[in-house]
């Protein structure tokens, strides 16, 4: 089984952010103020509230609401940022994900620690106001209007039968792929029907989805005067939508940025400091001792610690540590009551027994079980954590489930 070992430069998410304002609560802040709560509140997701000042890498999704000046330099100021990387994005669907490719490799390579992805929209508000014969009063425009700075260039087939809008280029792939399968058109669009019906339910009860609302897979695919066609096959409920305010950041580090960050005491506000006797000494515990400082060269050299021929080291199982935690669990009704905002939701369980002697396989066979009590797949997860002591588990459970 190959063997696992933590690079010291491991990309890690360490702080989340997200905001939708819906029509109810008025119009929404101008994309700069978007983006700087965004990166506060990033930053005081991952329990230090002015982690943001050590970001040495910024990067802004391009914004079709408001042209600036000089987007990332402005946001810039408003973080009180010295100096770093500068980037604003081209105008693509996957700019997002893109930036977070590239944050990722800047971070491997040790070229940066600390990165932050943010991005906003205030189409909605923009959209409202013009319908209201106002225009956004809003900062830092350019002097000069610029074109769209579209990540690649249009192919002449495309600019010739004026293809431009996404979901002109995605109808044209869709229709592609229904020759190829052999589909009818009929049984194509029952099967986007299919497809997305479920989403939609996922959206209905997420309060920052910008369309609150499930629909029946026929609901998405007739056509009526609510639900035109738009581009075929698709209709307007098959479509995303652009006029939205929405706005999200993420906050980017390596794991030697989160050693760090503990040695500075920036976790603190997580910890409970415990006094105990070490060896005889009075000792107060009151950092993490996961994160470890290593390097790949040296965990090469790190012998196997219960048996010659084993794969297990120092380097990849769990060191022998005193500790515990607390989670607090309730409603969300109570949540709201007590005006606490929920950092998570359950969605499924499962317990199963496994082998008592290999013992650690027991993931394995609870994931099935509890995708299918949450009514979901493996497709939809984005983020898998195996929570065991021995990366041999999390190999195992790789080549076994994926």
């Amino acid at each position: 089984m190959e063997r696992a070992v933590i690079d010291p430069r491991l990309p890690c998410i360490i702080g989340v952010a997200q905001r939708t304002i819906h029509l109810e609560e008025g119009d929404a802040p101008e994309p700069l103020d978007l983006w700087e709560e965004m990166a506060r509140a990033a930053a005081a997701d991952c329990g230090n509230a002015s982690a943001h000042r050590a970001i040495d890498d910024l990067r802004v999704v391009y914004s079709l609401s408001w042209q600036y000046d000089d987007a990332p330099g402005r946001l810039a100021e408003r973080l009180g940022l010295l100096e770093g990387g500068r980037h604003i994005s081209g105008l693509s669907g996957t700019s997002p994900q893109k930036f977070l490719d590239d944050a990722a490799r800047e971070i491997l390579a040790g070229r940066r620690d600390l990165v932050l992805v943010v991005g906003g929209e205030a189409l909605a508000t923009k959209k409202r106001l013009k319908q209201e014969g106002r225009k956004p009063e809003w900062s830092f425009r350019p002097e000069q209007k610029r074109g769209m700075p579209f990540d690649d260039p249009f192919h002449p087939a495309e600019i010739a039968h004026e293809v431009f809008q996404a979901y002109l280029t995605f109808a044209v792939f869709d229709l592609a792929r229904r020759a190829h399968l052999g589909l009818s058109p009929e049984e194509n669009r029952r099967q986007l029907g299919e497809l997305m019906a479920p989403l939609s339910e996922v959206a209905a009860k997420n309060p920052r989805a910008w369309l609150r609302r499930a629909h029946s897979p026929q609901e998405l695919i007739e056509v009526t005067p609510e639900n035109r066609m738009v581009a075929y096959p698709y209709t307007k409920n098959l479509v995303s939508i652009m006029d939205i305010d929405m706005a999200a950041g993420v906050l980017l580090a390596s794991q030697e940025k989160a050693k760090t960050a503990r040695d500075e005491g920036r976790f603190d506000r997580e910890i409970l400091p415990i006094d105990v006797k070490l060896e005889g000494l009075d000792h107060t515990v009151k950092t993490d001792e996961g994160i470890r400082e290593s390097s790949l060269e040296k965990l090469a050299t790190l012998q196997p610690s219960f048996r010659p021929d084993g794969i297990h080291h120092a380097g990849n199982s769990s060191q022998i540590t005193d500790g515990s935690s607390a989670l607090l669990l309730m409603s969300r009704e109570k949540a709201e009551e007590m005006g606490k905002k929920p950092r998570a939701r359950i969605v499924g369980q499962a317990v199963v027994g496994s082998d008592p002697v290999l013992m650690l396989t027991g993931p394995i066979t609870a994931t099935p079980k509890v995708l299918k009590h949450a009514g979901l797949e493996l497709k939809d997860i984005d983020l898998i954590e195996i929570n065991e002591a021995f990366a041999s588990v999390v190999l195992a459970w790789k080549r076994e489930v994926e």
